[in-house]
């Protein structure tokens, strides 16, 4: 058994290994394998027979936004049986190489937006027809992540991950908490999750995420970060409607009521967008917010330092912050509530507006508004915006905030002082 540390690609890897005749899975047909790659195989996979279905995607890092398609970097969601063997297998040049991993606890429950009560388990790479085959403790759907370290980046070296997915939601129906999913009926080709009577008390948006994360540090040093939530494939957050589910995906938007969201796991190969499907279906009405005690305040770099603002202390840690006048309450007009900042300095850098200290405050769940809560054609001096957050020419402004309670509409007007 070698273990291995490289520069070289995948199938640079699959003709070396292949030229000391070290592959060998004698229990697995890959008749109907047609395309190069690296697949999932094994009893606990509920098939010896390696077709595309079980072909794993090309890897996401989410802890490089400029590069994310990382080199050796390979995932994929499979449901697996406990107590039965799997493991891996690169398919090149018409030959097969197995892979594998003593797999141990891998400790993630303090780094920052990681999976939280599962047990991730993780191991350095082995190959070859004596690497180690790798089994489950509970039968159910799985995110598995295999790392070459081709870049010879990453302190623990070539490594296999694998993390239990229990799929649930994390936006507005939970303040971007995390409200799981029940587990469906075991199947190892689809898995539907079903979330009944989810209150989503104000319009926002939300993802689907497994196990409480966002993602997953394959290293202390944060260079490679596997993601573990879904979004949808769009340039900016909207409506689910068509759109597929991708990892890393925008938010998906979302309005006041009551809700059936369902997510369904199908055994696809390729990329991890084949295999997921997703509705979100409207089963009721809640009544109107109340916002009377609702404080709101700025928050972000871009509010400067000046009379009545002080620096962030929450765990946003991010500039200062500015309560609206009357004490970061609004004015009531029947169900039409109005947060005034009457005179605010603002800088070239992002802001954004918060309830206050982003925890809750007047019995309102925790809601914060960037560029696309501004109403563009009233408000001037509002520059482009890439981020999310709220972007001005550096200069005095006028800052109101609109909630129509009623329409659950949100609206931000900012204007220029001379």
């Amino acid at each position: 058994m070698k273990r291995i540390s490289m520069f070289m690609s995948a199938l640079a890897l699959a003709f070396a290994f292949t030229s000391c005749d070290e592959s060998g899975n004698g229990d697995t047909n890959l008749d109907n394998v047609t395309e190069d790659g690296f697949y999932v195989t094994g009893a606990a996979t509920g098939s010896t027979e390696l077709t595309a279905d079980y072909m794993m995607a090309a890897g996401l890092n989410e802890a490089n936004a400029e590069k994310p398609n990382r080199g050796g970097m390979f995932e994929k969601y499979v449901a697996l049986e406990k107590g039965k063997e799997f493991y891996l297998v690169l398919y090149a040049n018409g030959e097969e190489t197995r892979y594998g991993a003593a797999l141990e606890k891998f400790d993630v429950s303090e780094k920052d937006a990681n999976p939280k009560d599962v047990e991730v388990r993780r191991g350095v790479l082995a190959t070859g027809p004596d690497a180690p085959v790798m089994t489950v403790a509970e039968s159910g759907l799985y995110h598995i992540v295999l790392d070459l370290n081709e870049a010879n980046d990453l302190a623990f070296g070539a490594q296999i991950v694998i993390a239990p997915a229990i799929w649930g939601v994390r936006g507005a129906m939970n303040e971007w908490g995390f409200t799981p999913m029940p587990t469906p009926t075991f199947n190892q080709n689809t898995m539907t999750y079903v979330l009944e009577d989810c209150a989503v008390p104000s319009t926002g948006e939300f993802k689907f995420a497994y196990s409480a994360g966002w993602k997953i540090d394959l290293d202390d040093a944060g260079l490679v970060k596997a993601n573990t939530n879904l979004g949808i494939e769009a340039e900016a957050a909207g409506e689910l409607g068509n759109n597929a589910l991708v990892p890393n995906g925008k938010n998906i938007s979302i309005e006041r009521g009551i809700y059936k969201i369902t997510l369904t796991w199908t055994l696809k190969g390729g990329a991890i967008k084949n295999g997921y499907t997703a509705t979100v279906e409207k089963t009721g009405t809640l009544e109107p917010v109340n916002y009377t005690d609702c404080q709101m305040e700025l928050i972000g770099g871009g509010v400067a330092e000046q009379e009545g603002a002080t620096a962030d202390a929450s765990s946003w840690n991010w500039g200062n912050v500015m309560l609206a006048g009357n004490s970061g309450k609004p004015v009531v007009n029947d169900k039409v509530y109005t947060w005034t900042w009457e005179k605010v300095a603002l800088t070239a850098d992002g802001w954004k507006i918060r309830v206050l200290n982003a925890a809750e405050s007047g019995g309102v769940a925790s809601f914060d508004l960037g560029d696309g809560a501004v109403d563009k054609t009233a408000s001037t001096g509002v520059q482009a915006s890439s981020d999310g957050n709220i972007y001005v020419t550096a200069g005095n402004y006028k800052v109101e905030l609109v909630i129509d309670a009623d329409k659950d509409a949100k609206k931000v007007v900012i204007t220029a002082l001379q």
